[in-house]
């Protein structure tokens, strides 16, 4: 819990940790189905994000994944993963 918090670069690649598939949306904005997963990155860490461009027929716990980033506005880019394959 500690707030010595320091930027660390990382590859953008890892592995499918886990994953759910959302076919209610929260909000009528969202698009279903998505993929929240959790990302074991390469360097170790762990992060939350969103699977996409993958079937979801495709996705195995384990499978390489690396990051790209889609832009939301002018400054803002979001980070998102799909199959490094």
């Amino acid at each position: 819990m500690s707030e010595d918090l320091i930027w660390v670069e990382s590859s953008g690649r890892g592995t499918l940790y886990s994953y759910t598939i959302v076919h209610r949306p929260q909000q009528p904005s969202f698009a279903v189905p998505y993929v929240p997963i959790i990302a074991l990155m390469d360097e170790g860490w762990h992060m939350l994000s969103n699977l996409k461009e993958v079937g979801i027929d495709e996705i195995e716990i384990g499978m390489a994944i690396e990051v790209f980033f889609e832009p939301m506005s002018s400054e803002i880019s979001l980070p998102y993963f799909r199959s490094a394959r």
